[in-house]
């Protein structure tokens, strides 16, 4: 029998849609044989959902299971069988079981009801958690397992209810554990591999995290897929202090960067965790930015310290004031030196990039007053403001030794953009391509792969935009060095 799998993730099952009366739960949990089983994708609300599957003229209730996919929200994923499928019964009057056979490990419930009452899980007949349901909106309940086994028998019940719609219950493994390509280090201007080896990193910076375009998982997939010419080794995942703030920490940290970290990982690529203010008052007293990212710091180093795909952006640009003196780098060293320290005392391995004033485009006095630690890179920022190779040059230390390394984070451009982006690939696009081919040592992600954030190397349709926009020549750029 083949599990229910959820679309995300790799062992995620137990997707119910059911309703319980007093003769017990009347419901739903599909695992499919056959290969009739297709997947039809319906963009709709919960409640219209749970209608289509019991309304809909081809499809049976008892042979049907409904599953969030978070790629695509608020999108569910309806799979129908033939009749052969198997419906997982309940064993009593008030129980749905299911036997775990998955891959042992922790996993998270995730649960979405609504009907008034409590709902019980249990693993192995021990119940693991009781809550209260409401009965006017949907309960959405996120509980840590402990280490589930093959074999472990799961129950869902409900208690002290007239009736129940579970939206869907699904177990979710934890994130990754370990990494799927070498440990990094600085040696130099370079970052090295394990072995001494020197590595070019090449990629995009994505933008759109949230499930309704797609998530960065799915773009991950994009941008890695050879067959349609796509080679990035590397991926930049901004995370947004308002949507920490709206989200939540956690829940940010969980639904939108954890299956981007498993996708690297299953791509076998980097990425780099980027906190991303864009500070108009980095200085100021006070700054809720400085605030959030002590406490994304705190949270997120140690839980990816393990996984050699990932590298931490402390903070993505510190913009005004935008004076480049050496003063003004020492006082935001001053400042941001806490937070490397917090970093690397949680997570003693991976890289970390530190930016600096004047929206990260100003690295130049770290040759000389660096930052105190172990494999740090110094990012950079160009855009077409930085007109010319000798600017860009400048900006980075080019006539004082250039002894930094460097990761250009964020660079483009695109036609009849506003004062900052504005430019052509003919024209200020080949410029930086000269500034980057005299420097191999300067690994590098183009802003944006995305229809909404600019400049953007997507059209609304998200198809990659050619001529004079940046797209279609990035593209390029990454396959001429990658492939």
């Amino acid at each position: 029998m083949t599990n229910i799998q959820f679309p995300l993730k790799k062992v995620v099952f137990l997707s119910l849609i059911g309703a319980t009366t007093g003769l017990g739960l009347i419901g739903v949990a599909q695992a499919f044989e056959t290969p009739e089983a297709r997947d039809l994708t319906l963009p709709c609300t919960k409640d219209k959902a749970v209608n289509y599957l019991k309304n809909s003229e081809d499809t049976k209730l008892a042979s049907a299971k409904l599953s969030v996919d978070s790629t695509l929200s608020p999108t569910y994923t309806l799979a129908t069988a033939s009749s052969k499928s198997t419906q997982i019964k309940a064993q009593s009057k008030k129980k749905l079981s299911h036997t775990f056979d998955g891959q042992p490990g922790t996993y998270t419930f995730k649960v979405s009801a609504k009907g008034g009452g409590d709902l019980r899980l249990e693993i192995n007949g021990k119940r693991i958690v009781h809550r209260p349901i409401s009965n006017s909106q949907y309960t959405n309940l996120t509980i840590k397992t402990r280490p589930l086994q093959k074999g472990d028998k799961i129950g869902v019940s409900f208690v002290k209810g007239q009736a129940l719609i579970l939206n869907y219950l699904m177990l979710v493994p934890d994130a990754v554990s370990e990494g799927s390509v070498p440990w990094l280090r600085t040696e130099g201007r370079w970052l090295v591999n394990e072995k001494g080896q020197k590595v070019k990193l090449r990629g995009v910076s994505l933008c759109n995290y949230h499930q309704k375009y797609g998530g960065y998982a799915k773009r991950i997939s994009e941008v890695t897929a050879r067959q349609n010419g796509w080679y990035a080794n590397v991926v930049r995942l901004p995370a947004y202090p308002g949507a920490i703030k709206r989200h939540g920490l956690e829940n940010f940290v969980e639904t939108y960067l954890d299956p981007a970290i498993e996708k690297c990982v299953e791509k076998g690529i980097y990425c780099i965790i980027d906190y991303h203010p864009v500070d108009r008052d980095w200085d100021a007293p006070n700054n809720k930015n400085h605030i959030i990212a002590r406490e994304f710091w705190k949270h997120t180093a140690p839980k990816y310290q393990n996984i050699s795909n990932v590298m931490y952006e402390v903070y993505n640009e510190p913009c005004r004031p935008r004076e480049r003196s050496l003063q003004e780098w020492l006082k935001w060293r001053r400042l941001a030196q806490p937070w490397v320290d917090l970093i690397r005392a949680r997570a003693p391995n991976n890289i970390v990039i530190v930016g600096s004033p004047a929206c990260s485009s100003n690295p130049v006095h770290a040759n000389t007053h660096p930052f105190q630690g172990n494999n740090l890179v110094y990012t950079y920022h160009a855009y077409p403001t930085q007109r010319t190779l000798r600017m860009m040059e400048k900006h980075i230390g080019a006539y004082k030794g250039e002894r930094i390394p460097l990761f250009l984070t964020e660079f483009g451009w695109q036609p009849n953009g506003h004062h900052v982006h504005g430019g052509t690939t003919s024209g200020w696009g080949q410029t930086l391509k000269q500034f980057l081919e005299k420097r191999p040592y300067i690994n590098w992600t183009a802003w944006a792969y995305s229809p909404t954030c600019g400049p953007s190397m997507l059209d609304k349709n998200w198809h990659l935009k050619g001529g004079e926009h940046m797209g279609q020549a990035i593209k390029g750029w990454i396959a001429e060095e990658n492939k």
